[in-house]
């Protein structure tokens, strides 16, 4: 499963800055209870706000492997920084010494 290597580097249709790139990522779906990963999964990816689209060949590809009783994810996923305000308080460096 490979994403289609002649798709045009698209605008994030989520940021309308960066652009798409083909990557991998992780897969999540549900077949009869159980859920299967495909940790390597085809996808187009963000390179500034990280939006994700899985590749769809590759999604008609597992529908056709795992059947209809699977529960496959829809086709976009977002996936956000957290802000540097939003940061767990372990990973804030601070060199203000009081």
């Amino acid at each position: 499963m490979n994403p289609a290597p002649s798709r045009p580097r698209d605008v994030c249709p989520e940021c309308q800055v960066g652009s798409l790139q083909s990557r991998t990522v992780p897969c999540y779906a549900t077949l009869r209870g159980t859920v299967v990963t495909i940790p390597y999964f085809p996808a187009w990816v963000c390179d500034v706000c990280r939006y994700c689209e899985y590749d769809e060949a590759a999604l008609e590809e597992l529908r056709s492997i795992l059947g209809p009783a699977a529960e496959l994810p829809g086709t976009h996923i977002h996936r956000r920084r957290l802000s540097a305000d939003n940061l767990p308080p372990w990973s804030r460096t601070d060199s203000r010494r009081g």
